[in-house]
């Protein structure tokens, strides 16, 4: 894509600030009523952390499940929606689900706007998608991440993925190259390198946008509005000491991710939403400690014989369990509010480190080498000196964070423990591997031994190998509260006139959940869209409140 130079002032019909999938598609769903379009992009090329991506994009009732004759009736959606993303307000028996009007307003609208958001992108051949397909090559498509809930009544098919030229599944690369390229054909001018630091104001209204550039400070101004889509506030240290719920050193979100919008809304009086939220992962710890952005998170531990422990040697969740909830399981607090969790310790064996190059390795190191990152010990006495000396080492940045007294003494019970467990293929502790999406991740099981593909004694002799982990966001999801037009709204209800935000940088409208695969990109996709839709179609000067924006949570 063609990106403009110019340092002079500008004017355009709508400015969006950020190019990446919630970016770029708002700028489609401006372009698309024929007004003039900005975007500005603080890194030096368009795409964002939706680059380092799947690319997925979670859409319910799409036109693949209709085809298929599928049916994703619109309440079951709905109340599967609620249900994950606001499991504490959740009731099934009450009205909204027990939602807040706006909060439950924008799980509605996303079913029923997704679908023909990702329509008219394939109609427009900007996006060509197809259903993801499952690691396993399952014909029923890629899993849903929560099929053990009786509110997930479509358990494959709702995740989409770019397919390339060829038909060849793609990723966030692919993703990004078919918006970016939509864009261009649109004649939207982008410009790199362009970090916007202020808004302009008039008459209570935004007006435009201060930015620095490589050639100096200048001014863009928007005739009908501002759409932020900057993404969250991941490397941004100090909000994230200030909202998340603990100890979280990085993550994979691009280096942009550095929560500008959330000043920048405060400022003119937003609310904010969802501040404590991310879509979590994990991390090895020190990888974390050498640069807060990674190229990868630990999004599935591979293996079969494998455990996760903690400080005191005693599985704490399903190791298999969706990357996002067993992300989840670091900021569990103990009695006394401490974070017995912080770090958790990832325990295989010499066939786990021996095993294939399969999709969801990393961070094993491939068979045969080593990482400086990976502990091993020859006996499991050994292994606990060498990660007593792991944890000493980085104490300065984990607090002292230590292991308790027996701890490989216990390791050894939980060992004997699990390796029953695998045995008999259930376990009863966390139920691992009995949820599609875990056997579809989990590889393919040894010959055999099947009773359950995740799971497989661990040997009884070493080498025993350790990572120690933390966790890691793939980004934030807290910010300013939008309406479901994407506009930006105070603590009373009322819109910030010419203010928009999708994506990253705002409270998702997907709640404290992850939905499924495609559960970041979608809302990014098609709020984006939506917001870019309203701001073309704006009135300046009109500022209602939403309907029900005063309910909401």
């Amino acid at each position: 894509m063609t990106v403009q130079e110019d340092t002079r002032d500008l004017t355009a019909d709508v400015v969006v600030v950020g190019a990446g999938a919630a970016g770029l598609s708002a700028a489609l769903g401006a372009s698309a009523t024929g007004r003039d379009v900005v975007v500005l992009e603080g890194a030096p090329a368009v795409g964002g952390t939706t680059l380092k991506s799947s690319g997925g994009v979670f859409i319910p009732n799409n036109p693949f499940l209709r085809e298929r004759g599928i049916a994703d009736d619109r309440e079951d959606a709905v109340r599967f929606m609620a249900r994950v993303g606001f499991p504490e307000a959740y009731d099934a028996e009450a009205e909204r689900f027990g939602l807040a009007p706006l909060d439950h307003e924008l799980i509605t609208t996303y079913y029923d706007e997704a679908s023909g958001v990702v329509e008219t992108l394939m109609a427009d051949r900007v996006l060509t998608l197809a259903p993801m397909l499952a690691i396993s090559r399952d014909p029923r498509g890629f899993p849903s991440y929560h099929s053990e809930l009786a509110e997930e009544k479509v358990p494959y098919g709702r995740t989409l993925n770019p397919q390339d030229w060829a038909g060849v599944e793609g990723y966030g690369v692919e993703l990004i190259n078919q918006l970016a390229a939509g864009v261009q054909r649109r004649g939207v001018r982008l410009f790199a390198e362009h970090l916007v630091v202020g808004l302009l104001e008039s008459d209570g209204a935004v007006t435009g946008v201060e930015v620095d550039t490589p050639g100096g400070r200048r001014q863009v101004l928007a005739r009908q509005g501002v759409i932020f889509a900057t993404g969250g506030f991941t490397h941004n240290a100090e909000l994230v000491e200030e909202h998340l719920p603990g100890y979280v050193p990085g993550g994979g979100a691009a280096a942009s991710a550095q929560g500008a919008f959330v000043a920048l809304a405060q400022e003119l009086g937003a609310e904010l939403a969802h501040m404590d939220s991310a879509w979590w992962a994990q991390l090895p710890v020190e990888l974390a400690l050498e640069s807060r952005e990674q190229p990868q998170l630990l999004f599935v531990p591979a293996g079969d014989s494998m455990i996760l422990v903690d400080a005191g040697g005693e599985r704490v969740v399903n190791e298999k369990d969706v990357y996002h909830d067993r992300g989840k399981i670091h900021f569990a607090r103990a009695a006394d509010g401490g974070l017995p969790n912080k770090l958790l310790f990832m325990i295989y064996d010499q066939a786990v480190a021996d095993g294939p190059p399969y999709q969801t390795r990393w961070p094993i190191p491939p068979a045969g080498e080593k990482a400086h990152y990976v502990i091993e010990g020859a006996t499991l006495a050994e292994l606990e000196q060498g990660i007593a000396e792991h944890l000493e080492r980085i104490g300065e940045h984990t607090g002292g964070f230590a292991l308790r007294p027996g701890f490989g003494e216990r390791l050894a019970e939980t060992i004997t423990t699990f390796n029953g467990y695998a045995e008999s293929g259930v376990d009863p502790d966390f139920h691992r591997g009995a949820r599609p999406i875990e056997r579809d991740w989990g590889g393919p099981g040894r010959i055999g031994f099947s009773p359950n593909i995740t799971m497989y004694p661990i040997a009884a002799e070493g080498p025993y190998y350790c990572m120690i982990l933390a966790a890691a966001t793939l980004d934030t999801c807290g910010g300013p509260r939008i309406d479901p037009d994407g506009r930006v709204l105070r603590a009373d209800g009322s819109a910030i006139d010419g203010l928009y935000g999708a994506g990253n940088c705002i409270a998702s409208p997907s709640g404290w959940g992850y939905w499924s695969g495609g559960g970041t990109l979608g809302p990014a996709v098609v709020f984006g869209y939506l917001a870019g839709r309203a701001a073309a179609a704006r009135t300046p000067g009109a500022s209602a409140p939403h309907a029900a924006a005063a309910g909401r949570a």
